[in-house]
């Protein structure tokens, strides 16, 4: 059995806050009755309860199996290396330990689930087809997180060539650390390519024959985010 917490910080301040109920009992110049011993008991119970609450504390069981799930960007960016990258999950599965439970998703704009987890995983290639014109390692990073179980180890192992251009995959990836799931990073070098997205476009709502029309655009410019 072990015990975490989301915060620490706040279950830290169970100590002083008791101690405080504590000394403030004692230190009392009132006559002390059974009634108010209870009552200074029951703040205190009442005080370690909510920190607890609000600290996140989890009680888990410790297990020596772990749920690997790899995340694979399927998106247009990474068509060439497909075959690498099935290469890989390939090997991965081929040597993996009889403790190890396997499952692989994919994404693009969305994501999908291309073996459900399980211990014996046969995988010869992709066969699901998210939408490619986006890379959302966000909603992939979503989706590996809904798939484990919660007897066990948790893994993801993010196949992707870090061209992020919808979701933040990286506050993500910080998200599920702190959930206990680890994100390990597997980048696949690709070709440079510049990409914008053009998200608004505003013109004027009436336009006269010998005048000249403002158009204004928003565009945004994508760096990979690895």
């Amino acid at each position: 059995m072990g015990i975490s917490f989301d915060n620490i910080w706040i279950a830290l301040l169970i100590l002083p806050l008791v101690g405080f109920i504590a000394w403030s009992y004692r230190t009392s110049d009132r006559r002390k009755s059974s009634k108010e011993r209870w009552a200074a008991i029951l703040r205190c119970a009442v005080v370690v309860l909510l920190l607890l609450s609000l600290a996140g504390m989890s009680i888990g069981k410790y297990t020596d199996r772990t749920t690997i799930i790899f995340a694979v960007d399927l998106s247009e960016s990474t068509r060439d290396i497909r075959d690498s990258m099935a290469s890989f999950i390939q090997e991965a599965v081929k040597y993996k330990s009889a403790k190890h439970d396997i499952a692989i998703i994919t994404f693009g704009k969305d994501a999908l689930v291309e073996q459900p987890v399980a211990e014996d995983v046969s995988f010869s290639g992709f066969e699901t087809v998210p939408e490619s014109h986006f890379t959302n390692i966000d909603k992939g990073l979503q989706m590996a997180a809904a798939l484990m179980p919660k007897d066990s180890r948790k893994r993801v192992v993010l196949l992707t060539d870090g061209n992020q251009n919808i979701g933040d995959g990286v506050e993500r990836a910080k998200s599920l650390f702190r959930q206990g799931i680890k994100v390990d990073g597997v980048l696949f070098e690709t070709k440079p390519v510049q990409e914008v997205q053009i998200t608004s476009l505003e013109v004027p709502s009436k336009l006269y024959s010998c005048r000249k029309s403002v158009r204004k655009w928003l565009v945004h410019r994508f760096r990979p985010l690895i």
